[in-house]
């Protein structure tokens, strides 16, 4: 197998234009680049850095925040609480008032029931802001 130093290597690399030897090699190792040599492989390599990979769009980190199932089971908690509140809540008022339809349910009153699911789906946005405030810091 071929074997080689690291010294040896950067030598090579150094010598581009073979002409100088090994000790044009050593010298520039000692040196460093001139301002010309610097100009020129940046005009063929271009700069020394990484490319920034794109950014995610807010609406998928928006969506990746209810990707949990945990989350899941919360939101149909949610949803089961707010159509039993409204069920509920419903028939207690057509008890009352036999003519009362869906907009009955907006007086203070009703609204009580509504407080469950309310929170729950506070939590969760809350719980989603953060999330994508979190990962829109760490890009």
């Amino acid at each position: 197998a071929w074997e080689c130093d690291e010294e040896t290597v950067v030598l090579a690399y150094l010598n581009e234009d073979r002409k100088g030897g090994l000790l044009h090699a050593k010298e520039a190792l000692a040196q460093g680049l001139s301002s010309d040599q610097v100009r020129e492989r940046r005009e063929k390599h271009g700069l020394n850095e990484l490319e920034k990979p794109p950014s995610t769009p807010i609406w998928k980190l928006v969506l990746e925040q209810f990707d949990d199932t945990l989350v899941k089971v919360l939101l149909v908690a949610a949803i089961v609480s707010f159509v039993l509140a409204i069920s509920e809540e419903l028939e207690a008022i057509k008890e009352v008032h036999p003519d009362a339809n869906i907009w009955s349910l907006l007086s203070m009153d009703s609204l009580k029931a509504f407080v469950e699911p309310g929170v729950i789906v506070l939590i969760l946005l809350l719980n989603a802001i953060v999330g994508v405030w979190q990962e829109s810091n760490a890009e």
